[in-house]
């Protein structure tokens, strides 16, 4: 069967179970004892113009069970103590036009949840959570004040969230927590004002976001581990201490910028892939790699920070049609048995030597690049070898191409220029040919 009521007041709960339908035009529900809508055995409840607050402590203002339905459209939660509306056991929601001024979306058993232009804010919880392969689609939705140590949305157990088109900011904690191998989808969103890591990912999870700003956090923009995976595209961070952290995990940037911060990536054990990204203003190493870190970078601009990529701990370093310029530091520093290699790329302006490599089993290979406007263009020691061709090394100093204690080096139909040797060697070998 199905029921139709219009302007009620109503103080208690309305149930609906099995194949009924019940909706609800410009009420207003109270009920401090428990719910205040409550559908299962795929009942459905339709609200519309509805305003619902003062649920019980422990009791969503909406509960909806084994596979219920639930449509809300220009309505208002406030005064929600628990959740503002409960999905389980394979139960749905279409929420559109509505606030939800207290009180979480619960999404668990296989539930399933779309949002559209609505706005969501709690001071005491999460705004989302999702648990046990559910899926939470956002679009055009504002995402503001969750509580202290709850991010806005949190994400385990396989689930999948996708975020449109949609704002989140002034949150006390994370934007979002991935964890359990679960995924987000995540473009055109706008974030700012942030109290701890904009997005964490654990455990397997996994995360596009493109055509997105993130601004103004207090921690990381991405801070990723455990077999994660990040792809960011058309992606701006600016104002965090580093744009992605990672450990043990799989990133991937193209066509995107770190600004105004400490660090771009810090990254140990990762396998990334960066292309078209640019680096700028930033107070440390723009790269900075360890831990047998793989990184292939291809196109974009490093300016304005200490040392371009600063890569140690057996990490290796591939370099093709980049610039770096007016470093505080290195362009390129390979230490600690690391391995680089720079094609058809540009150093110029920076403070120490424009491509450093250092220790035993280090290596470096330069061809068709250029090195300039720099002290000391390239040097090798301690051990470390290098390769250079085809390329061009001038120095604002005394000497182009700098070899100490035990290092080797050929380099064949390159230009060395300086203001006196191109080349100094102690104690180490170097092969000339062509240059």
């Amino acid at each position: 069967g199905s029921a139709t009521f219009v302007g009620l007041g109503f103080h208690g709960v309305i149930r609906a179970d099995g194949p009924a339908v019940i909706t609800l035009t410009s009420c207003t529900l109270r009920n401090p004892a428990g719910n205040l809508v409550n559908v299962k055995n795929t009942a459905q409840a339709v609200l519309l113009g509805c305003d619902l607050a003062e649920s019980g402590p422990k009791f969503p203002a909406i509960w909806a069970g084994n596979g219920a339905a639930v449509t809300v459209t220009d309505s208002r939660f406030r005064d929600v103590l628990s959740e503002a509306v409960f999905l389980t056991e394979r139960s749905a929601l279409t929420m559109t036009n509505t606030q939800v001024l207290s009180g979480l979306i619960g999404v668990v058993g296989a539930s399933r949840a779309e949002i559209t232009r609505s706005t969501l804010a709690s001071a005491t919880a999460n705004l989302i959570s999702l648990k046990e392969n559910s899926q939470v689609f956002l679009e055009e939705c504002d995402l503001s004040v969750a509580g202290p140590n709850h991010p806005a949305v949190w994400a385990e157990g396989e689930s999948s969230l996708e975020i449109s088109r949609c704002s989140m900011h002034d949150l006390n904690s994370r934007g979002l927590h991935l964890t359990g191998r679960s995924t987000a989808h995540i473009s055109g969103l706008a974030l700012t004002g942030v109290g701890e890591d904009a997005f964490r990912l654990l455990e397997g999870a996994r995360a596009t976001v493109e055509h997105s700003t993130l601004t103004s956090i207090t921690g990381d923009a991405f801070d990723i581990a455990d077999d994660c995976g990040l792809w960011l595209t058309d992606t701006h961070i600016s104002g965090c201490p580093v744009g992605v952290r990672g450990k043990g995990a799989t990133v991937d940037m193209r066509g995107s910028s770190v600004t105004s911060g400490q660090s771009g990536l810090v990254l140990a054990g990762v396998v990334a892939t960066v292309s078209d990204t640019t680096f700028t203003t930033l107070e440390q190493n723009a790269i900075a790699l360890s831990e047998g870190t793989s990184l292939t970078w291809t196109g974009g601009v490093i300016s304005g920070c200490n040392s371009g990529i600063f890569a140690s701990g057996a990490s290796t370093v591939t370099v093709t049609g980049a610039l770096l310029h007016d470093l505080r530091g290195n362009g390129v520093a390979g230490l600690e048995g690391s391995s680089v290699t720079m094609a058809s790329s540009r150093v110029q302006r920076a403070a120490m030597p424009g491509v450093l490599v250092d220790g035993e089993g280090s290596d470096l290979r330069i061809t068709a690049s250029i090195i300039t406007e720099t002290p000391e263009p390239v040097c090798i020691q301690v051990g470390a070898v290098g390769i250079i061709e085809g390329s061009e090394m001038s120095s604002t100093g005394n000497t182009a191409v700098l070899l100490f204690a035990g290092a080797a080096a050929s380099i064949t139909t390159s230009l060395l220029t300086s203001l006196e040797g191109p080349l100094y060697s102690s104690n180490s070998a170097v092969s000339l040919q062509g240059c």
